[in-house]
């Protein structure tokens, strides 16, 4: 008595998947529709086809995601590499934004200052010249070291001579100088060497704002994380009788904050 129920419990197991294996369905297949509560065979391909949409959907999503990401990214450089900062405030990285702007405040800043200061330098040296070594105008610049290192104009030349370095030598009278102590031609040099060492400050300070525009807008580019307009997930559930759920659902992908 027992063989026989415990026989007609296994055929009544069986017998339904052996009808699906008969219908032509894989063993997956059938095995989802016996144990799963998926009622026909046409049930199921319906599950699958939905879920073949969502894929659809989600790779549609994903080039329209990596488009805009793209479009993103470009004009974030622009905006950088025009207005260090730009790009990242738009984007609501607002700290390091004001850091680039800042610094390129600074930077600018920095130059006006170091020109202005070489400026003053500048008209203080040659004053100097004018009452202490009788020069009058404005000359080059390599005229301006040859007397804050000599004396006069003929110990200039008498040197240059020795050297042989004929195309050196001062012949106009126009460039003729005689420093009336020694403290003040060593005053003039520093005062000439100051103002020059200025502007040359202010020509690196030129270099940091070109490289303060490009490190911000690499930045803007390269910081700007994917963001989709919508993303869309396919969700597998059982319900309390054993029965497949199929849940497909769309929502905003957000963007990470740092």
């Amino acid at each position: 008595m027992v063989s026989f129920r415990l026989l007609a419990v296994l055929l009544i197991a069986v017998l339904p998947v052996n009808c699906l294996f008969a219908s032509g369905m894989s063993s997956g297949e059938a095995f989802a529709l016996h144990n799963y509560g998926i009622k026909s065979q046409a049930s199921f391909e319906n599950v699958l086809a939905a879920s073949e949409i969502s894929k659809e959907d989600n790779s549609s999503t994903s080039d329209a995601g990596k488009k805009e990401l793209k479009r993103r990214r470009s004009r974030a450089f622009l905006r950088s590499i025009v207005v260090p900062g730009w790009g990242q405030i738009a984007e609501d990285k607002r700290s390091l934004g004001y850091t680039f702007l800042t610094a390129e405040a600074l930077l600018i800043v920095g130059i006006i200052g170091l020109r202005t200061h070489a400026a003053w330098l500048e008209e203080d040296y040659k004053t100097l010249a004018d009452q202490h070594a009788g020069i009058d105008g404005n000359f080059d610049h390599q005229f301006y070291v040859d007397i804050g290192n000599w004396m006069t104009r003929i110990d200039y030349n008498e040197q240059r001579l020795r050297d042989r370095y004929y195309d050196a030598v001062y012949t106009d009278p126009n460039f003729d100088w005689s420093w009336d102590s020694d403290g003040n031609r060593r005053k003039f040099r520093d005062l000439r060497i100051a103002s020059d060492n200025s502007r040359q400050i202010s020509i690196l300070l030129v270099g940091g704002i070109v490289l303060n525009h490009f490190i911000s807008a690499i930045e803007a580019g390269r910081g700007i994380e994917a963001k989709a307009d919508k993303a869309a997930t396919l969700n597998i559930d059982y319900n309390s009788k054993q029965q497949m759920m199929l849940n497909l659902s769309y929502y905003p992908f957000k963007e990470r904050k740092r």
